[in-house]
């Protein structure tokens, strides 16, 4: 657990109780970041080898929109490949941020930036891995809209959210399942009907 938080984090939190604050040493497993350097390499060796073969070959019936619309095709995914390179090349490096859970939910934050993420959100279907000293948790949003406190406006999420390298996983994970069945609202609904 982390015993001091950001200043900004802190002042967002106001006088909620707090469950657990860990900071994570990764921003997303290296498995991922592999697999977008691979994926990118992959498309950047396409794309060259297909516009070598295409050029080596006798182009007598491409006229100048043919070349146009080639050049847009291969370009889009050429830079789409490189993006994927410099962003799994950059994942690799990125570290994790702060974590805090609250009785109502889960807070990240970031280089200033803070989501907000209500346990109501999140699916009691949780990856743990490693030991009590350091371990990974991997948490499954199963709604979509999440709140973005910089500009108050709905997002989509269409990723896990990675806990990774962190102390008292075990620990830590026990609390999360706690609050995720605490603020199921089918649990509520299903014993008031009981």
């Amino acid at each position: 657990m982390i015993n001091k938080l950001p200043a900004k984090l802190l002042s967002f939190i106001d006088s909620e109780s707090i469950d657990f604050a860990v900071k994570g040493s990764r921003f997303c497993p290296l498995k991922k970041s592999f697999s977008f350097i691979f994926f990118g390499i992959l498309l950047i060796t396409f794309i060259i080898l297909s516009l070598n073969s295409m050029y080596q070959s006798e182009r007598t019936h491409l006229t100048i929109f043919s070349d146009l619309v080639l050049t847009i095709t291969f370009g889009t995914f050429l830079l789409l490949g490189i993006i994927m390179l410099l962003s799994g090349i950059y994942s690799i490096f990125r570290k994790g941020g702060y974590f805090v859970g609250t009785p109502t939910r889960l807070i990240y934050f970031q280089n200033g930036y803070i989501r907000s993420i209500g346990w109501e959100q999140l699916s009691n279907d949780i990856s743990v891995s490693g030991n009590a000293q350091k371990g990974n948790i991997i948490l499954k949003i199963k709604t979509s809209p999440e709140i973005d406190v910089e500009d108050e406006s709905d997002e989509y999420a269409p990723y896990d959210i990675y806990i990774l390298g962190i102390p008292n996983v075990f620990e830590i994970e026990k609390i999360c399942r706690k609050r995720i069945k605490e603020n199921d609202p089918s649990s509520t609904i299903r014993n008031s009907v009981i």
